[in-house]
């Protein structure tokens, strides 16, 4: 049976609805990914609509990301963005001759330089749950 396109359209909006309401548990770039992946179909109303949201939420992501960036400051008090801090025992550690703390380093102090440039990659790491990798590759994030 022939179905005119108004209901062929009606039955794919219907369609990308019931999926979205599964999904009502994603969030941060959980939402992003999937917004992203449903915003290629070829319903231009359904689309529009998504790139629409998609446009929005971006505004979130642009803005953690520019505050991230730009102040170092990491706000994220649920968990959405794709980066986090990392535990407390990979900070980086400062070893002073005579200290009780020194274990096996034997009085080694680093040196701040080299701490700081180690800061980013001791302080934060990646919640790849919550990467958009349909468009932010691991290797950018």
């Amino acid at each position: 049976k022939h179905q005119p396109a108004s209901a062929r359209t009606r039955s794919r909006s219907q369609s990308q609805s019931i999926h979205v309401r599964r999904s009502v548990r994603l969030k941060g770039g959980q939402i992003l990914d999937l917004l992203h992946t449903k915003a290629q179909v070829g319903v231009p109303l359904v689309r529009s609509c998504l790139l629409r949201l998609l446009f929005h939420c971006h505004k979130v992501l642009y803005n953690q990301m520019t505050s991230f960036i730009v102040y170092g400051f990491l706000t994220d008090p649920f968990g959405e963005f794709f980066i986090q801090y990392a535990p407390d025992d990979r900070q980086p550690r400062r070893y002073e001759p005579g200290s009780k703390n020194n274990g096996d380093h034997h009085g080694y102090v680093e040196n701040p330089l080299t701490q700081r440039e180690r800061l980013w990659d001791t302080r934060f790491s990646l919640r790849l749950s919550m990467l958009p990798v349909s468009y932010i590759p691991v290797r950018l994030a």
